[in-house]
């Protein structure tokens, strides 16, 4: 294994050199490790917090209602898509924020949509796909909302109902979970989701990667074996580009690339800082998840602590990926219900952390673009507003 330094840093006080970025081969699988950001002083991107566009309201017109907003889209135009999820629509708005129309309701035709789980537009940007994992299949659609076709998703043997998670070239990339459920409480159980490749008329191609999915705890409440994820810890997370598969299955600050046909790229690292103990924080994970409960969530919860769970040692570092300009990486910190902060590690296409970067407070973001972060939050009044805020990229170095 040959390792190559890429970059160094002077050490404090020594005048000794330490490798911040190194790059090393294992049978064929680049592995890089930043040990420090490479954005220097005044080059780190920032966001704004007030945003440029921002749609949603307490009051008014019904389309500003927002009620469960997901998989938010920028068309090129600069207009903004989303599914609202509470009325089973995707409303589309210009890019001055104006209600332009909706598409879909809840039903079992053609362009309806019985349970709503993924959109996204294809590569070649010419579709809109918007995913029913109830029904298993997926309604197309053109860029202005008219409805094209319904695709129906080939349930592969042996797995749960396929759900589509991205697009590369012309095939669909689809996720499917194993079907199984623990045989036994009191011991932490891990389903594997599998990623597939599919033509675009819904056909099974081949299998992609195998994927641990987050912990659960069995346990049982009412006489059945109930579910509940572990607390402090998170499922695995996964962005689908033109490249392949960016995997995060790893609770530490770490990032697999997949190529497509099932082959591991690279494995990326970086100083994820100082792991928090989860003993540190369990007592108060445990009140906030019990605020405003109702009384048959409330008594779960009780029985999943009278189960007396395994809880991790330490807290998870990191959650969500997402998808940056330049092909960037983000990468979400972990944080609970309690915290505010929302930050980011970007990656550059190479792997190396270039930095982290602050969105504002509680705001969910769905992706960034070359000048742009498309978000979500609740505000004070508990209202949803999707909102587009400038990426600021002083430097475009490394």
């Amino acid at each position: 294994m040959a390792a190559t330094t890429v970059a160094a840093l002077a050490c404090a006080g020594t005048g000794q050199r330490a490798e911040a970025f190194v790059e090393t081969d294992s049978a064929g699988v680049r592995i890089t490790d930043t040990k420090e950001p490479a954005w220097a002083s005044g080059e780190a991107w920032t966001i704004d917090s007030v945003p440029l566009l921002d749609i949603g309201s307490a009051e008014g017109d019904e389309p500003f209602l927002l009620n469960g907003a997901e998989s938010a889209l920028r068309t090129p135009d600069g207009g903004v898509l989303f599914a609202n999820t509470g009325t089973h629509e995707v409303r589309f708005f210009d890019a001055g924020g104006r209600f332009v129309r909706s598409v879909g309701r809840r039903g079992d035709g053609p362009g309806e949509f019985g349970e709503y789980s993924f959109m996204m537009i294809t590569p070649a940007e010419s579709e809109l796909l918007v995913a029913d994992e109830m029904h298993n299949r997926v309604n197309v659609f053109g860029y202005d909302g008219t409805f094209l076709r319904t695709v129906r998703l080939e349930i592969p043997t042996g797995r749960a109902r396929p759900s589509l998670s991205g697009a590369h070239g012309s095939d669909w990339v689809v996720s499917s979970a194993s079907g199984r459920n623990a045989s036994k409480s009191g011991v932490w159980w891990r389903d594997t989701v599998k990623y597939l490749r599919y033509r675009p008329d819904g056909s099974y191609l081949d299998s992609i990667v195998s994927v641990p999915a987050g912990p659960q705890w069995p346990f049982s409440f009412r006489g059945y074996m109930t579910f509940i994820s572990v607390p402090m810890t998170v499922d695995h997370a996964v962005l689908v580009d033109s490249s392949g598969l960016f995997v995060r299955a790893s609770d530490g600050p770490e990032v697999e690339h997949w190529t497509v046909d099932g082959k591991l790229r690279s494995r990326h690292r970086w100083n994820g800082g100082a792991r928090r103990r989860a003993a540190d924080i369990a007592d108060r994970y445990q009140e906030e998840w019990l605020k405003g409960a109702d009384s048959n969530f409330r008594a779960m919860i009780d029985a999943f602590y009278r189960s007396d769970p395994v809880l991790p040692k330490y807290v998870a570092t990191h959650s969500r990926i997402a998808a940056g300009p330049q092909g960037t990486i983000w990468v979400q910190h972990y944080y609970t219900d309690w915290e505010t902060a929302r930050r980011w590690d970007v990656l550059n296409r190479s792997g190396r952390w270039l930095g982290t970067v602050d969105m504002p407070a509680r705001h969910w973001l769905y992706y960034a673009g070359n000048d742009f972060a498309l978000a979500w939050h609740r505000d004070s009044l508990d209202v949803e507003h999707v909102t587009i805020h400038r990426l600021r990229r002083p430097s475009e170095k490394r």
